[in-house]
């Protein structure tokens, strides 16, 4: 099985993108990973915010290491422009800092909603790997 692509423009797209994500996780994803043994007990949502990119799979708390044979992947354009507008400011570390924090924030925030009513328990990380509030 291939990795799914869902390309966006705008983040108003994003709950149909999501609503999408979870039905191909319930009727595709998940079914694969448990016919290929690999347990899971949460879906891993992944906000890569320098590329727009929502990563979501199976995934388990279980193993150290990550293991998705397949993922499905939300790429959203305007944010990844909003990413690139930042990079290209004279913003003070700072405040860059804080604009991006903001940026994950309203990321997961999306991502919390969409999830919150789908009847699977869900994770929300960084690119870094750090947890973010569900």
């Amino acid at each position: 099985m291939n990795n799914i692509e869902h390309p966006v423009n705008a983040p108003s797209d994003l709950q149909s993108a999501f609503k999408d994500a979870i039905l191909t996780l319930k009727e595709q994803l998940i079914p694969y990973h448990e016919s290929k043994s690999i347990s899971w007990d949460h879906i891993r949502i992944e906000l890569w915010e320098d590329t727009g990119r929502f990563i979501i799979f199976p995934a388990s708390t279980k193993p150290e290491y990550r293991i998705d044979l397949a993922v499905y992947e939300i790429k959203c354009s305007y944010i990844e422009q909003e990413v690139v507008l930042l990079d290209k400011s004279n913003l003070s570390d700072d405040d860059y800092d804080t604009k991006i924090l903001n940026l994950i924030n309203e990321m997961a925030q999306v991502a919390n909603k969409a999830f919150s009513t789908s009847a699977l328990p869900f994770q929300i990380f960084d690119q870094d790997g750090q947890p973010q509030s569900n």
